[in-house]
């Protein structure tokens, strides 16, 4: 069964839990154990890179990562979002180790306005990978970022001729802004030929381009009159403003158990939806005024922060607005109308509304609600918050006589 597959402006993207051993350092007397497998291709979706995990053992089903290949679907006019490496350059061997295994890695050298992604092992020596092993991406659609702070795996203390270091690429937040195009954590490594840092010129991530496509809310404010006097929580005007389709390694871990039971459909949509709600509704049938108030809380809490962040990796603030928690990468561009640094409408507060209810006479109190969702590949609604939108109420209403 092939896994669901989502274009990005000529970029198809999917997602594995299938990985090929290809080397590990047992038997060497390295004092880092380290295992280095590469993700297995479905049809033409090929891996950015092999993937290494600091220690022993199977790693299928149990770890993901991206496959990209080309969009059959991709705007005309432009070159192909992807491309095979020309050829590779040996950056480590095990010989002199005494490992029990025998392994090679390997640097894909990109065609022109290509990167290259990530390092590549092979089994034995000599031998360079295959150019299929990997895809290179289109320059525009990378970006340079950085390393986790230390190294995954080293050969030390091997006796390897040769020395060596690994070093796992991570994402780097796109400011508070947030933009088009989305860093995703791509999971692989580089090579460095010592114990130092490897070279931050080869620390590059992918980018999938996810563009605005918010809608203004301009439902209007419901029309009361006595024959249509709403009852308190109905709602008015539902509508999805805006959404974001995208690998759930951009909020989650690619071992979150709960996602790789679904690594089929691997992909999240993370929607806004808004509507008018009715805050509550005061019939005053008698013979004179009457004073009433209404205390409504807004934004969002620190319990439903932390639930969806635990649930589905989705991180809200009035500091920071939306971003994916895995990624460190702000969907601010995608969930806003224009360009803003204020998310006020996520700050946690409340109001209290005084007023009067004439005689013979209904007075309603709309809010504007918000809902964040979270929904994974097969549909499952994986975390959902719903919150008052900023101080944003209004009173409606009519003459009963």
């Amino acid at each position: 069964m092939t896994n669901a597959t989502w274009d990005y402006d000529g970029l198809r993207v999917t997602m594995t839990s299938t990985f090929d051993w290809r080397w590990s350092d047992s038997g060497s007397g390295g004092k880092r154990n380290g295992t280095f497998f590469h993700p297995r291709a479905q049809g033409n979706l090929c891996a950015l890179g092999s993937y290494g995990n600091p220690a022993y053992g199977e790693i299928t089903g149990k770890k993901s990562v991206l496959l990209v290949g080309p969009s059959p679907n991709a705007p005309a006019g432009r070159s192909p979002a992807v491309a095979r490496p020309t050829s590779y350059t040996n950056m480590w061997s095990d010989g002199g180790s005494g490992g029990d295994n025998d392994g090679t890695m390997w640097r894909p050298v990109a065609p022109s306005g290509y990167v290259a992604m990530g390092d590549v092992m092979a089994s034995g020596y000599g031998k360079q990978p295959s150019l299929n092993d990997v895809w290179c991406l289109r320059s525009d659609l990378t970006r340079l970022s950085t390393y986790e702070a230390s190294d995954f795996w080293n050969d030390g203390s091997s006796g390897a001729d040769r020395n060596c270091s690994t070093w796992k690429i991570v994402t780097e937040t796109n400011g508070i802004d947030g933009s088009e195009y989305l860093p995703i954590p791509p999971y692989t490594f580089r090579v460095s030929q010592n114990y130092g840092r490897a070279d931050t010129s080869y620390a590059v991530v992918p980018l999938l381009r996810v563009p605005n496509a918010f809608k203004r809310f301009d439902f209007p404010l419901p029309t009361v009159t006595k024959t249509t006097i709403p009852s308190t929580g109905d709602q008015f005007g539902q509508k999805e403003q805006c959404s974001a389709v995208l690998p759930f390694i951009f909020y989650l871990p690619n071992d979150s158990a709960w996602n790789l039971a679904r690594i089929s459909k691997p992909f999240y949509t993370v929607s806004r939806e808004i509507a008018w709600h009715v805050e509550g509704v005061w019939n005053n049938d008698s013979p004179g005024d009457f004073n009433r108030s209404k205390t409504i809380k807004w934004g969002i809490s620190k319990t439903q922060s932390e639930e969806m962040v635990h649930s589905a990796g989705v991180s809200v603030s009035a500091s920071y607005g939306i971003k994916g928690f895995e990624s460190s990468v702000t969907l601010n561009y995608q969930f806003t109308q224009t360009t803003s640094k204020s998310f006020t409408e996520y700050q946690e507060a409340e109001t209290t509304e005084s007023f009067v209810v004439p005689e013979k006479a209904v007075k309603v109190l709309f809010s504007k609600h918000i809902w964040l969702k979270a929904k994974a590949g097969d549909g499952t609604l994986a975390s959902q918050v719903e919150m008052v939108a900023n101080n944003d109420i209004h009173f409606g209403g009519c003459d009963l006589s």
